[in-house]
């Protein structure tokens, strides 16, 4: 967590969204008090259901629509991220491998 507000340096002058921009804003107001928070490494909303998914020998389980719940993925996980509603991870940022596909 001590590097998290250390943004990459911004090269694009043509009005796309950097990661600073994305990761910056308010507050999720439907955090309880308490609870867990992370950084978002895109702008947006997902809904569905949880799959905690440990390893690589899992997906299968993974169905269309689910917001995978991991430790860590590396790109073997790469031909499930289609069918995904979103990502959580406990390592990585901005520019990590999961963050750049699930965008």
């Amino acid at each position: 967590m001590t590097w998290r507000n250390r943004l990459p340096a911004t090269y694009l002058f043509d009005g796309v969204e950097t990661e600073g921009e994305i990761v910056e804003g308010d507050p999720c107001p439907l955090v309880a008090s308490g609870a867990t928070e992370g950084v978002a490494a895109a702008r947006g909303r997902a809904t569905g259901p949880v799959r905690l998914v440990r390893t690589i020998e899992d997906l299968d389980a993974v169905e269309p629509g689910d917001i995978l719940v991991a430790g860590n993925i590396d790109p073997g996980w790469t031909p499930v991220f289609p069918l995904l509603g979103g990502v959580v991870t406990e390592t990585g940022g901005t520019l990590s491998h999961g963050a750049l596909l699930a965008r």
